[in-house]
C-alpha cells in the first residue's frame, strides 16, 4: 500500500506556478508506484485547497491514476454524508459552506464501506476543516 500526503498551496486562476503542483504531485505518485510494482493500492489525501470542480483536481486524478473514495461511496450507496467544506471554526458544517477542498483519492481497485464528514464531536470547534472518513476494503 502506497499512502501519500501533501497539502496544495491556495490556487488562483491563472497562476501557472501553482498549476504545476499538481502535476508534480502526480509525477511524485506514478513514479513511487511504477518503481514499487508490487504496490497495488494508492491513496492520496490532503488539504488540497481546490475544489472538486477544478481543472487541476480533475488534471490530478486522472494524471495519477486516482479516483474520489466519495464518488465510489455514492456509486456503493455507502456515502453517509457529502456536507461540510472549509469555513471558520465554530461554524455549523451542515451547511454547504463552499464545497470541500479536503479529500481522499484511491486507486479504484477498492471498496468503500462508509464515506463521511465528521460533524460531530465538535469538530468545527477544533479547526477550520471538516474530517473525512472512509471505511475501505482493498480489492473489489
Amino acid at each position: 500500500i502506497a499512502f501519500f500526503n501533501t497539502h496544495w498551496m491556495f490556487f488562483r486562476p491563472g497562476d501557472e506556478e501553482r498549476r504545476s503542483h499538481s502535476v508534480e504531485n502526480a509525477v511524485i505518485i506514478n513514479k513511487v508506484m511504477a518503481d514499487h510494482p508490487d504496490v497495488a493500492y494508492a491513496f492520496s489525501t490532503a488539504d488540497y485547497n481546490t475544489k472538486l470542480d477544478h481543472e487541476f483536481i480533475a488534471n490530478f486524478i486522472r494524471d495519477a491514476h486516482l479516483v474520489n473514495s466519495r464518488d465510489l461511496a455514492r456509486e456503493a450507496g455507502t456515502l453517509k454524508n457529502d456536507a461540510g467544506g472549509c469555513t471558520k471554526p465554530g461554524t455549523d458544517r451542515r451547511v454547504t459552506s463552499g464545497g470541500p477542498i479536503d479529500h481522499i483519492f484511491v486507486t479504484d481497485n477498492m471498496q468503500i464501506l462508509a464515506y463521511e464528514t465528521i460533524l460531530w464531536n465538535g469538530v468545527e470547534h477544533v479547526s477550520d476543516h471538516s474530517p473525512k472518513y472512509a471505511d475501505i476494503v482493498l480489492g473489489k
